[in-house]
């Protein structure tokens, strides 16, 4: 996990987190050179680098004796690189709710997941034009882990999601899956379908959205134009050839 989000050339960029994550005072450039058997100068480099991406802090510590050292210690999202097991706990909640509850218990619960939702992403897409509901929406999604890609398959607009951040949540509860159809059929209308999805073995969830109606869907209306032409021609006609008009 922590290689995905740091820059080439990071082991010792990984081994630093990792010292830093089990220190519980913090440390300084020379004791992580001690620790990694590297130069001082090589050190500061690295915690340049981490420092640059928010992932660790420094702090000056005065000593009795001699010069003010930074002490280095992880940020809170630095925390988010190393394994955890979120998954795993919320199934177990979910399991104890349905055992205590029963299934409706879980299909309500679910069911507040997407009006929230809803309620959330729609004070973001509210008013917007289709398209931009639809680029504004995967821009949430990308926030949330979704990695989302907005294409066209078979001339139709679809939303691809190519990963599943509920993914062993959704392997032991459809209410997941079918929740989130819900949330975008209600922010994007009833004609959205789902055509497959990740937990059934595909590489990602793919979403059809409406096509967006053009002028061209739409006839334009032709005038409708008096059999026998209209009045004030069949008036001038009459005041020519000195006759009363006809009825």
């Amino acid at each position: 996990m922590i290689e995905d989000q740091l820059p080439p050339r990071s082991s010792a960029r990984q081994a630093i987190l990792l010292h830093l994550k089990k220190s519980e005072t913090g440390l300084t450039v020379d004791d992580l050179s001690s620790l990694l058997e590297i130069t001082p100068m090589a050190v500061r480099r690295h915690l340049g680098v981490l420092e640059s991406a928010g992932l660790i802090q420094a702090e000056v510590e005065r000593r009795p004796k001699g010069r003010p050292a930074n002490v280095y210690t992880l940020c809170e999202s630095a925390h988010d690189l190393f394994p955890n097991n979120y998954s795993g706990l919320l199934n177990v909640l979910l399991e104890c709710l349905e055992e205590t509850s029963g299934p409706e218990a879980i299909r309500t619960l679910f069911q507040r997941w997407k009006d929230k939702l809803v309620r959330l992403a729609g004070d973001e897409i509210d008013g917007l034009a289709n398209d931009e509901r639809r680029c504004r929406l995967a821009e949430l999604l990308d926030d949330e882990g979704f990695m989302p890609a907005l294409e066209t398959l078979d001339g139709q607009p679809v939303l691809k999601q190519y990963n599943c951040p509920m993914r062993k949540v959704a392997d032991k509860y459809d209410d997941v899956c079918e929740a989130e159809l819900q949330v975008y059929r209600e922010l994007l209308g009833d004609d959205v379908e789902r055509i497959q999805r990740i937990v059934d073995g595909h590489p990602c969830c793919i979403y059809r959205l409406a096509k967006d109606a053009t002028e061209s869907d739409t006839p334009a209306a032709t005038p409708e134009e008096p059999a026998n032409g209209s009045d004030s021609a069949r008036r001038s006609d009459s005041k020519e050839s000195g006759s009363p008009p006809r009825p």
